[in-house]
């Protein structure tokens, strides 16, 4: 299944990182906390 050209797992792979980001309490700054979450 592809949404727009990405892939699904994908889409869910980035939400889950997102969600990871949030609850290690860097708050909803978005791609600055994708960015940390994603260099561990």
């Amino acid at each position: 299944m592809k949404a727009h050209g990405i892939d699904t797992s994908v889409l869910i792979a980035a939400n889950d990182i997102a969600k990871r980001a949030i609850d290690a309490g860097h708050g909803t700054d978005g791609y600055a906390s994708l960015t940390e979450v994603i260099r561990k």
